[in-house]
C-alpha cells in the first residue's frame, strides 16, 4: 500500500504547476497510465485512488479497463474496483463496457445502469430473465425498465408471467382448502486478495432504504457498500422468497397506469370441483382454464391498446397455465383421468 500510495503521490508533486495543498491530488495522467499499463495491482490501486479522490479526469482510464481487462486470476480484483470507481465519481460506462461484468457483478452494473436506464435497456431486459439474480437485482431491473417505459418491458414481463391452477377434487363442497409459502437458497465463497491490493469493496442491493437509492417503484430498491480491509474474505449471496410472479403482474399494472388489484389476472388459482364423473370432472377442469385464458387475452388487449405490447409480440406470446390436480376424495373408486389441454 505504502509503495503504490507513494508512487501516485511522486508523479503529483512532478506536475510542477500544482500548488502544495493541490500536490495532494494524485495527478490523473499517472491515474490513467497506471489503469493502462499497470500490474493488476497498480491497476487496482489508481481504481481505488480516483474513487477515493473524484478523480473524474480517471474516467478514460476506469473505462480503459472494462474494455480491455487484464489476464490472469487477479482480474476480477482489478475490475471490482474499476466499478467502484465509476460509481463514486459518477462514471457512466457504456453498455458494452459493461455487459462483460453484468453476471458477476450485477449489483455494482445495476447501480451505474440507473444511471441511464435507456442506454442499458437491453442488459436490463436481459437481467429481469436471469434467475440466479438475487430478489432485489431482478427488482432493481424490473423497477428501472417500468420507469422509464422501456420498450420491449411488457414483452418480457408478460413472457416470463406464469399461472398456477390447482384443482383439488372432494366427495362435496364441505371441505376448505388453502395455504402457500416460499423458500430461499444460500451460497458462499472465499476471495484471496493478495497483500499489494487496496481494500476490496463490496456493493450489494438491498430493499431497505440506505443512502443509496437505485430503483424506485412500489417496492423500491437501494445499495449498500462495505469496505473490506482482510486479505481473506467470506463472500455470500442468497436467492431471497420474493414472489416474482406477483412482482411481474404489479410492474404491469403500474405500466398501464393501474393498481395490481386493477389487473384481474392473478398468479394462483386455486379451484374445488365436487367429483360427479369423468366427463364433468374433464369438462369443469376446462372451464376453469378458459376462464383464466380470457383474463389473459383481456390483459394482453389492454397492453396493446396502451401500446405497451406490439401486436407481434401480442400473437407471438402465449400463457404459461400449470395444472396441478389434488385428490382429496376419501374412498376413489374411479382413478382421476389425465388432463390434456
Amino acid at each position: 500500500m505504502i509503495r503504490h500510495t507513494t508512487l501516485i503521490a511522486a508523479f503529483a508533486l512532478l506536475a510542477g504547476s500544482l500548488s502544495a495543498q493541490a500536490a495532494l491530488v494524485p495527478n490523473p495522467l499517472l491515474l490513467n497510465r497506471l489503469l493502462k499499463i499497470g500490474t493488476p495491482g497498480q491497476q487496482a490501486w489508481a481504481a481505488w485512488t480516483a474513487g477515493e479522490y473524484g478523480s473524474r479526469a480517471s474516467v478514460p482510464g476506469l473505462r480503459g479497463v472494462l474494455a480491455s481487462p487484464p489476464e490472469g486470476e487477479h482480474r476480477v480484483l482489478v475490475i471490482r474496483a474499476v466499478l467502484d470507481a465509476c460509481i463514486r465519481i459518477q462514471a457512466q460506462p457504456t453498455a458494452e463496457e459493461l455487459r462483460p461484468w453484468a453476471k458477476r457483478f450485477r449489483a455494482q452494473t445495476l447501480v451505474l445502469a440507473a444511471r441511464d436506464p435507456q442506454l442499458h435497456r437491453d442488459l436490463l431486459l436481459e437481467m429481469v430473465d436471469r434467475a440466479y439474480a438475487t430478489d432485489p437485482e431482478w427488482l432493481a431491473a424490473g423497477n428501472l425498465l417500468v420507469a422509464n417505459h422501456a420498450p420491449g418491458t411488457a414483452a418480457r414481463l408478460l413472457g416470463g408471467l406464469r399461472t398456477a391452477l390447482t384443482l383439488r377434487v372432494v366427495d362435496d363442497d364441505r371441505l376448505g382448502f388453502g395455504g402457500a409459502g416460499a423458500g430461499g437458497a444460500f451460497g458462499d465463497g472465499r476471495i484471496d486478495v493478495p497483500t499489494d491490493f487496496p481494500p476490496t469493496v463490496f456493493w450489494k442491493l438491498v430493499m431497505q432504504k440506505t443512502e443509496h437509492p437505485v430503483a424506485p417503484g412500489r417496492r423500491p430498491v437501494f445499495a449498500t457498500r462495505r469496505v473490506r480491509t482482510r486479505k481473506r474474505l467470506g463472500i455470500g449471496s442468497s436467492r431471497g422468497s420474493l414472489d416474482r410472479q406477483t412482482v411481474r403482474l404489479e410492474h404491469l399494472a403500474t405500466l398501464l397506469g393501474a393498481e395490481p388489484t386493477e389487473v384481474d389476472l392473478a398468479t394462483r388459482y386455486d379451484r374445488t370441483i365436487i367429483w360427479k364423473g369423468v366427463q364433468p370432472f374433464r369438462a369443469e377442469a376446462r372451464l376453469h382454464r378458459e376462464k383464466i385464458l380470457d383474463i389473459w387475452r383481456s390483459l394482453v388487449d389492454r397492453l396493446t391498446q396502451a401500446k405497451l405490447l406490439s401486436p407481434a409480440d401480442a400473437g407471438r406470446l402465449q400463457p404459461a397455465i400449470v395444472v396441478t390436480v389434488k385428490d382429496h376424495r376419501e374412498n376413489p373408486r374411479v382413478d382421476l383421468p389425465k388432463l390434456t389441454f
